[in-house]
């Protein structure tokens, strides 16, 4: 969707701002974090828009990004730089991220604001906003991803938020009854989606 840069490399410092070519065709915005995760906005356009009109917008979603996928999302040309601003308010303190280890209910929650860690199950009302840990490649993953957070309707990847994730294992469970690691544990709160 934009130019090639075959020469790009990454620029994680904080407040830079990139443009994502989406898989459905529009462009998605996004702002490093003093921890060099993505924070992208709940805004979506056709062309490259004003950073001040990119970074009114509320926060959509807070993901850490594989480093080097970066540079080759933009030597791709599905990423651009388009700037650097003072970081949005919103991305001032980490959101708190949820460690959920397979094969368990049990979840680690890690706070953005450095308050000790703590357990609690993945069905934890909560928590259900919480993004799931995880390394997202902005080449591969990401213009998958960012339609799945800006519209519901669209469809979902395994991983994200939790409600996401529980809901994605419900799909498979329903879709693949017959095969062992699709199934749910006896225990498992249904998200009635």
């Amino acid at each position: 969707m934009f130019a090639p840069e075959p020469k790009a490399r990454a620029v994680l410092t904080a407040g830079t701002v990139y443009a994502v070519a989406g898989a459905d065709g529009w462009i998605y915005f996004g702002q490093v974090t003093p921890l060099k995760r993505i924070g992208f906005l709940r805004f979506r356009s056709r062309e490259i828009e004003p950073l001040d009109r990119v970074l009114s917008c509320p926060v959509m979603s807070e993901v850490t990004v594989h480093y080097p996928s970066v540079g080759d999302a933009l030597r791709r040309g599905l990423w651009t730089k388009i700037g650097k601003a003072a970081l949005h308010p919103d991305l001032r303190v980490p959101r708190d991220q949820v460690q959920w280890p397979v094969g368990t209910l049990t979840v680690t929650v890690w706070p953005g604001d450095g308050s000790p860690t703590y357990q609690t199950r993945a069905d934890d009302p909560t928590i259900q906003s919480l993004e799931v840990m995880a390394a997202w490649d902005a080449a591969w993953h990401i213009p998958g991803r960012l339609p799945a957070d800006f519209d519901p309707a669209w469809e979902q990847p395994l991983e994200g938020p939790i409600l996401r994730v529980r809901r994605g294992k419900e799909r498979m469970a329903r879709r693949f009854p017959d095969t062992a690691w699709n199934a749910l544990p006896a225990d498992w709160v249904y998200t009635e989606d």
